[in-house]
């Protein structure tokens, strides 16, 4: 263990909190936009982690990770190595409030609003899309359970200010929505995988047009950036779709210095929401 590795491990920087890209240590959600379900335990030597891959990768990402063990007198180097290859064919419809990353996500917007003057991003998703919304890591999606609990306006019927239309205070009116079951709106469940960073879903075969919205909320409540969705709306019909693949899985080991063992993994995305990749380590760290 190099001095940089070392370091790396006093600060537990692991992970799949941190990763390696090259040789430079990087946050994952920051590389994998969209990662979620990112968690880990250690109980005894057995140190656990796992996260959860989006639909909505739209280039490769590699990335390594690795720990050391001891093993008969000998300290082992374990490399794993992951490549993700891009699961999208089309963008989908989402909003994705993390400007510095969207390049690297598979997700495209229908508003024409700037974004340094206002916070507000509206999509147009038709019958069996997918949907998604990220909001920066200082922010969490509101209301809780987004997209099966959803805002609908309490007067859909009243004319709507301009400054509430594009958000342009920021400030989010509680008193204007309610909070309601998805299956209230649209008379039928939908399956929505995510955390409170980042949220997926895939719509039923609705054929009404249906409207809700979904917030990211900044950690002091001070900020709010709204997604509106308008499902069916005839003016902006769009065609998304997102590739079918399979998970593949590929090993190769070699040894090097004391010994380096090295695992990768491949894979492609399958037809469902995401693929959770689960890390095992033990650890029996003396240096």
């Amino acid at each position: 263990m190099n001095g940089v590795e070392r370091e790396h491990f006093d600060n537990k920087q692991f992970c799949f909190d941190y990763i390696f890209v090259g040789s430079k240590l990087t946050f994952l959600k920051e590389y994998v936009r969209g990662s979620y379900n990112v968690v880990h335990k250690k109980e005894g030597n057995l140190y656990t982690s796992q996260f959860s891959v989006p639909p909505v990768v739209l280039t490769h990402r590699n990335f390594d990770c690795f720990c050391y063990m001891e093993e008969n007198n000998v300290v082992v180097k374990k490399v794993l190595r992951i490549h993700i290859s891009n699961g999208v064919l089309r963008k989908i419809p989402g909003c994705d409030f993390n400007a510095d990353y969207k390049e690297s996500t598979a997700i495209t917007t229908f508003s024409n609003m700037s974004p340094r003057r206002v916070k507000v991003c509206d999509v147009y998703p038709k019958s069996g899309d997918f949907i998604s919304l990220m909001c920066p890591s200082d922010y969490s999606i509101k209301p809780d359970g987004c997209f099966s609990n959803v805002y609908v306006k309490r007067y859909p019927n009243e004319e709507v200010k301009e400054e509430d239309r594009f958000n342009l205070n920021r400030k989010w009116d509680a008193s204007k929505y309610n909070v309601v079951s998805i299956e209230t709106v649209l008379k039928m469940n939908m399956i929505t995988q995510g955390d409170k960073y980042s949220i997926f879903s895939k719509l039923p075969d609705v054929k009404d047009q249906v409207d809700f919205t979904c917030i990211c909320q900044s950690n002091d409540e001070q900020d709010n950036l709204m997604m509106n969705v308008y499902i069916n709306n005839t003016s902006h019909l769009t065609n998304n779709t997102r590739s079918i693949g399979v998970n593949k899985h590929s090993f190769s080991n070699s040894e090097i210095f004391e010994r380096i063992e090295r695992e990768e993994i491949s894979f492609a995305f399958s037809s469902y929401l995401s693929i959770t990749l689960i890390l095992l380590y033990l650890f029996f760290l003396n240096f």
